[in-house]
């Protein structure tokens, strides 16, 4: 009983408030353009929109070309200095390799005057000796023997010619020794020597050899 009469007067009070009327002000919808000037508007906003898009990709397109063009030119020209320097430093190089190769040089030949002349004067020295008289008292010694004298002169003659054949061995082998340590400056002396003496004083097969070895 309560609980319907408590219904009946919840149904009788929503009456009583109950809105009769809904009293609001008219207004104009949609503005005063037309649908086409909207649908007009709507195609040119969209179209400055793709268009603007369209140029901030380009341009970010555009910036990013720019910076790998700077990045490369960065690495060309670090390559360039790499160059420079690696070009400089093989141009100090070759000009060192000069001066030992004249210093290298000069020695030699210094060294081959100085073994000439005492050769020449050695060989004077002989002749001086073997023409001065054998008797300090004037008296004139019998000669040797015609054939004695021819066989003698023949010994004398194959002697000077060994003599000759040596040291142009010897000036050969320096000569060749001179240019492997000029060609192969980070070999050392002694190396280099006996490869030379390994090849019989040959100084192509020496080079051939070592640059097979180095390589």
């Amino acid at each position: 009983m309560t609980a319907q009469k408590e219904e009946e007067e919840l149904q009788k009070w929503r009456e009583a408030h109950k809105i009769t009327h809904v009293h609001t002000t008219p207004e104009r919808l949609g503005g005063d353009a037309t649908l086409d000037e909207v649908r007009a508007r709507q195609f040119k906003d969209l179209r400055c929109s793709k268009m603007e898009k369209k140029l901030k990709q380009d341009d970010l397109h555009d910036k990013k070309r720019q910076e790998e063009e700077d990045e490369l030119m960065l690495k060309k020209h670090k390559q360039r200095q790499k160059a420079e320097g690696l070009e400089a430093k093989e141009k100090k190089r070759q000009e060192q390799l000069q001066e030992d190769y004249a210093q290298v040089n000069s020695a030699f030949l210094d060294k081959l005057n100085l073994r000439s002349k005492e050769s020449e004067a050695k060989t004077l020295s002989e002749a001086g000796v073997r023409n001065w008289p054998s008797s300090a008292c004037g008296q004139e010694t019998p000669g040797p023997h015609p054939e004695e004298s021819s066989s003698g002169q023949a010994e004398e003659t194959d002697q000077c010619h060994d003599e000759h054949q040596e040291r142009y061995r010897y000036h050969e082998r320096e000569w060749a020794l001179m240019k492997l340590m000029v060609n192969f400056p980070e070999v050392g002396r002694d190396f280099l020597e006996g490869i030379l003496d390994q090849c019989d004083a040959d100084y192509d097969q020496a080079h051939a050899l070592l640059k097979d070895t180095l390589t």
